[in-house]
Parts: structure tokens; C-alpha cells; sequence
């Protein structure tokens, strides 16, 4: 419908004395009272066409009127909705287009119209008024419009006999009645719809204001939404995905227990820098002094023996004791050999990534325990953990930038090298390890620090960086269907 500005028609009642300004008080109240009472029990109808019988049957009871007719615009066929002691509409019958005529009539017209009129307003057109005046036996007709929002939603059809015509004040009642119920029966129908048509309608709606004199503030807005729209659409942006990164050594040397034993001491602990040939832990020898005390006596008791045992020409007993000696001096290789493992030294210059064993002096150890973790300063590599929903955008040689926790005002420039071909789920996610080199050294940087990477796909529209990953889940759901 049009969104130009109805005419109301000027009945409001007449106070030219005190006796007749009481009466027509009286009379606006009784009219609220009922205007009030229609509306209630209107809302008690859940449905629309529940809601406009109801509502035209009580009008009808009120105004003495043969018949109401209700007819809502929005709705969409042309012609009545409801008509008051009515169970059908047939829109093919003469009666149902005179009505459908005479409500178009005044909603051309934009105004009430009363027939007949009083006032012989010679600038209204009631062609179709007195046809179904004519064809009705004389009948005073008058029709008033429903409105919402200065918007023209429908009409309502009034009928009486020809010698009970609308007065001034029931006209009144009917126009205050029309403006109070239109937004009333338009929201009814409305809950009606279909998803997609109650979308529909608030793009409608907001485009009415939009293109409405005024609501500049509204329409700079929608301008400001309209442009990011544009430029999320056309513009072209560099597509990067995101992914943890830990550094890690190239080559990561274990510093593992070579006995059972127990620490005895410890002189670094993770991120301390040392050189090759420094000593980093050891543990407890005094077992193992024991153990070589107890085989070197034996060896020597051995030895006497053997020199005995020549002296008197005891060949059996000269081998069965060379023999023993021979299983001595090998025990004791091997424990002067474990006396030198159990100092730990640092096999090459590096720093240490893992281990703190300060506040475990006098603990025991096994056999293998790993103790320490060490990994050279300027050899070291990129693990960076690349959602499974990102990974297939990422290749090798393509490059990208690095900022770590640690150093967050430095970014580091990084070229991908290979790409782990399976997947680890970690923390409800799957993600895929993906090695990367730095391609300039920073002697700050040091194995065992955390960043996050950033890598460089390619240029895409900023739409499609932006909203990917929510189109890619819904094409996902949509097949799982």
C-alpha cells in the first residue's frame, strides 16, 4: 500500500453548550468502554480469522449493523476477510465484489466514507458506495480505514438500514475503533507467517523508513552498513592461517641415568646455556667405590695366589686363577667406566630445554630416566599445530610471519617445509604438525619458546576470509543430511 498520509474525516462530535458537552462525554466514554471491551475480546482469540470474526460480529451486535465487513490489505487476495454472521466468503458472488468495491473506493480515496453524507462532500467519489447502497434496499453504508503506522493496512464496512444512518458520533467511534485495531489485526496476522515471510516483512518495513522523509541518523547507518557490505564483497585481502607454534632443536640430546642410582649433584636446570664439556649433574658413586674396592681385592688376593701357584709349577691352578683375574679386571673396566658416565657433561654447546632437578637431590633414578633435555642454540626448527579445517590452504615453500610470547614486539619471517600427513586430536580439536624454518636467526630466540604463525595463503575477498569457516560448517551439516 501507499505510504501517503490518510484523511481523516472531521466528526468529532459537537460541544456548543454545557448540557450537550456532558451528554457527548458520556457518550466518549461509553464508546471507550466498548472500544476496550471489543479489543479484549478479540485478544482472546488465538488466530487471525478467529480475531476478525470475532471482532466483526461484536461490532455488528454494538451498532445494530445488518452486516460488517472486514478486509486487511496485507493479507493478500482482494476483498473481505471476514463478514460479520458469516461462516464462508465466496469472492465470485455480486454481494462479496460490491463490498470488495466500495472498500477500494475508500481506500483510493484515502479517506471514510459515509453514504449517504449529510454533508454532500462533493469532492468524494461513492459510485460504488450507492451501488451497494441500491442493491441492498437502501442501505446507509460507511466505511473507515485501518491504519498502522500512517500506513493504510484495510478497511471496515459498516451496514445499516437506510433509516438508521451513521451519526456523527458513531462515525467517531468507528474512525478511534479502526485506528486502535489495525495495528492489532496486523500483528495477528503476522505471527502466522512463514519464517521466510516474517523475514520478508522486516525488510520491507525497514526499507519504508529507509526511503521515509527524515531518520537521517537510520539512514547514515544502512549507508555505513551498505559500504563494509561493498567492501567485504569486492575488496581482495591477504588469507592467513593461524596456528601454535613451538620451537624445538633440530637435534634434542636426552641426558638419561646410566645406573640406578641416586643424584648427587646438579649444576644447571632448563634455559641455562652451557658449553660443550661442562658438567651439568652426576650422581652418587660410593656404591659403585664400594663395588671396585670389593673386585680390586679380589683381584689382588687373585694375583698372589697366581704368583703362588708358578712358583710351584700348579699349571691347573695358574689357569683356573689367570682366569679369575681376567673376570676381575673386566668388572672393573666396566665400573670405571659407569664412575665416568655418572658425571653428566654436555655434549655439544647448547641450551637446556627440559629438566629441573634442584629440588630432587638425593632422589633415585633408573636405569634410562630421562634427566635432562639439551638442544643446540643456533639449529632449530618450527612446530606449528594447523587446525584440519585450515589444512588443506596450507603448502610447502609458502611463507609467513612468527611472533613469539617472549618477544611480542619482533616478528620473524618463516618458510613452510613439510607437512606431518596425520592428525592429532588435542583439547576437543584436530590439528596437523607442520615444520617451518626460520629464515633470519635471532640469538634471543631459544628452543622451548611458544608464538603464534601466521601463513600466507594468498589474496581472497575479505567476505570469504571472514565468514569461510561458517559457510564451510554449513555445506558440512547440510551433506551430513
Amino acid at each position: 500500500m501507499t505510504m501517503a498520509t490518510f484523511k481523516l474525516r472531521a466528526v468529532t462530535p459537537d460541544n456548543s453548550n454545557d448540557h450537550a458537552s456532558g451528554a457527548n462525554t458520556a457518550a466518549l466514554q461509553s464508546h471507550e468502554r466498548v472500544i476496550i471491551e471489543l479489543i479484549a475480546a478479540s485478544l482472546e482469540q488465538k488466530s487471525f480469522l478467529a480475531v476478525t470474526t470475532a471482532l466483526v460480529n461484536e461490532l455488528a451486535g454494538h451498532l445494530k449493523c445488518d452486516r460488517v465487513s472486514l478486509m486487511l490489505s496485507k493479507a493478500g487476495r482482494g476483498g473481505p476477510q471476514a463478514i460479520s454472521h458469516s461462516a464462508g466468503i465466496n469472492p465470485d458472488s455480486k454481494v462479496i465484489q460490491r463490498i470488495t468495491a466500495a472498500m477500494d473506493e475508500a481506500l483510493d480515496q484515502k479517506t471514510a466514507i459515509i453514504f449517504p453524507d449529510s454533508k454532500d462532500d462533493s469532492l468524494l467519489i461513492t459510485t460504488a458506495h450507492a451501488q451497494l447502497a441500491n442493491a441492498e434496499s437502501r442501505k446507509a453504508i460507511c466505511t473507515v480505514l485501518l491504519t498502522h503506522m500512517h500506513e493504510i493496512i484495510g478497511a471496515v464496512t459498516l451496514e445499516r438500514p437506510a433509516d438508521q444512518p451513521f451519526d456523527e458520533q458513531t462515525v467517531f467511534f468507528c474512525q478511534r475503533l479502526a485506528l486502535l485495531v489495525g495495528p492489532l489485526l496486523l500483528l495477528k496476522y503476522q505471527e502466522e507467517y512463514w519464517l521466510v515471510e516474517r523475514c520478508l516483512g522486516v525488510v520491507k518495513n525497514q526499507w519504508r523508513r529507509l526511503i521515509a522523509h527524515g531518520q537521517y541518523t537510520e539512514k547514515a547507518l544502512y549507508g555505513l552498513a551498505l559500504l563494509v557490505l561493498l567492501v567485504l564483497i569486492f575488496a581482495n585481502g591477504t588469507y592467513r592461517v593461524k596456528g601454535d607454534a613451538i620451537l624445538e632443536g633440530k637435534v634434542q640430546r636426552m641426558i638419561t641415568s646410566p645406573i640406578d642410582g641416586f643424584i648427587a649433584e646438579v649444576h644447571v636446570r632448563a634455559g641455562d646455556i652451557v658449553k660443550a664439556g661442562q658438567v651439568m649433574a652426576g650422581l652418587d658413586d660410593r656404591e659403585l667405590q664400594l663395588q671396585k674396592l670389593k673386585l680390586q681385592g679380589e683381584y689382588d688376593s687373585n694375583q698372589r695366589e697366581y704368583r703362588d701357584a708358578r712358583a710351584k709349577y700348579d699349571l691347573t691352578q695358574v689357569s683356573i686363577l689367570s682366569a679369575k683375574m681376567q673376570q676381575a679386571r673386566a668388572q672393573l673396566e666396566i665400573i670405571d667406566e659407569q664412575l665416568k658416565r655418572l658425571v653428566m657433561t654436555a655434549p655439544f654447546d647448547g641450551v637446556v630445554v627440559e629438566g629441573n632437578l634442584q629440588q630432587a637431590l638425593g632422589s633415585p633414578v633408573e636405569r634410562g630416566q630421562v634427566l635432562l633435555k639439551l638442544a643446540p642454540l643456533d639449529d632449530y626448527r618450527i612446530i606449528l599445530k594447523v587446525d584440519d579445517r585450515d589444512i588443506a590452504h596450507v603448502n610447502t615453500r609458502q611463507t609467513g610471519m612468527l611472533t613469539l610470547a617472549s618477544l611480542p614486539g619482533e616478528t620473524m619471517r618463516i618458510t613452510i617445509k613439510s607437512i606431518t600427513p596425520v592428525s592429532i586430536a588435542e583439547d576437543g580439536r584436530n590439528y596437523f604438525k607442520v615444520e617451518a624454518q626460520v629464515e633470519q636467526k635471532n640469538n634471543l630466540v631459544r628452543p622451548g619458546m611458544h608464538g603464534i604463525a601466521k601463513i600466507e595463503v594468498g589474496d581472497r575477498k575479505l567476505a570469504w576470509i571472514w565468514f569461510h569457516r561458517f559457510t564451510d560448517w554449513l555445506r558440512y551439516q547440510l551433506w551430513s543430511l
